[in-house]
């Protein structure tokens, strides 16, 4: 039998949830929000699981916390453990097929995403969706860490798409709108340069 762990006993699945969260977000005030606690309870159960692992997971820039080469490594695997133990947790309950964990653009919860639903409900009614919305950047780094299964939203800049597969979906119209009076009603519209 297999008894020895490399793993420091004390380390817990909140240490791990925390972990993932804070990679996801960037900071620590909105996952304390989040799960209902202060921010320097979250930075206590941080700085528990710096030391429990005996490595620094981040690193401060400006108001943002970066993840330190060894968090990057850190975050792969905690990921690819937390949907292990979720998956096995799922399949203990008998008529469910689990969790997807969907993060969806604002601009795409509206009118997109609810026929994505439906749909989804007559195919497979037994699965739970569970969603989450927020800006791109914000969902990309989820989708990274591992808290959410898949994003649907507008395609990544080449920069971002490092490791990433996606299908095109749909087509969106981007439609001008001014004031009655304004003097560009009625130009025709110039080329602008994409943001990236």
């Amino acid at each position: 039998m297999y008894n020895h762990s490399i793993m420091h006993p004390a380390i817990k699945l909140r240490h791990i949830r925390a972990f993932l969260d804070i990679a996801a977000e960037g900071g620590l005030s909105a996952v304390a929000r989040r799960q209902g606690i202060t921010q320097p309870a979250l930075s206590r159960t941080l700085a528990e699981l710096e030391t429990l692992l005996g490595q620094r997971l981040f690193l401060r820039q400006g108001r943002r916390l970066v993840l330190t080469e060894q968090g990057a490594l850190f975050r792969h695997h905690a990921a690819q453990a937390l949907q292990a133990l979720e998956a096995g947790a799922a399949a203990l309950r008998p008529g469910t097929s689990g969790t997807i964990r969907v993060g969806v653009l604002p601009t795409v919860a509206t009118r997109f995403f609810p026929q994505v639903v439906l749909r989804l409900r007559q195919i497979l009614p037994e699965v739970t969706l569970a969603v989450e919305t927020g800006p791109h950047h914000y969902l990309i780094r989820m989708l990274r860490a591992g808290s959410i299964d898949l994003m649907i939203g507008r395609l990544p800049s080449p920069s971002e798409m490092a490791g990433l597969s996606f299908d095109h979906l749909y087509e969106e119209d981007v439609v001008l709108v001014a004031r009655a009076g304004h003097p560009a009603a009625g130009r025709p519209p110039r080329r602008c340069a994409r943001r990236r």
